[in-house]
């Protein structure tokens, strides 16, 4: 299993959310929405979102918008990588079909998915 020291970049992580964080970053191809590791974690909203671009950027994870329609609004309906922008519009819905002309129609997620099972590990 890859070994990885973040340093100071996530300094806000106390020892008991790097455990509960390394339970879910040793599944391959687990998948984690910055909401869901806020709960997990007890941190901010914003301190979850910086944690899912460091995990990117270091390659532990990948992200991908989701793109929800309100013909399902509850559902993710597609997915593209994070990073390459917002869907072209014209966006036809895969679930009921329905052109889509204005982003405004569309909602949006990040998700994170594990890449490789890692540890993140600190050394003082």
């Amino acid at each position: 299993m890859r070994q990885v020291d973040l340093g100071s970049r996530l300094a806000f992580l106390t020892a008991e959310m790097q455990t509960r964080l390394n339970a879910r970053l040793q599944i391959k191809s687990e998948r984690m929405m910055p909401h869901s590791l806020a709960i997990m974690l007890g941190v901010e909203q914003a301190d979850a979102l910086l944690l899912v671009v460091v995990l990117s950027t270091e390659g532990i994870c990948r992200n991908r918008l989701l793109i929800y329609h309100s013909c399902e609004p509850g559902m993710p309906l597609a997915s593209i990588p994070f990073g390459i922008g917002f869907p072209n519009l014209p966006w036809t819905c895969p679930n009921c079909e329905e052109l889509v002309y204005n982003l405004a129609e569309l909602r949006f997620d990040l998700e994170t998915e594990v890449i490789e099972p890692t540890e993140l590990i600190h050394h003082d």
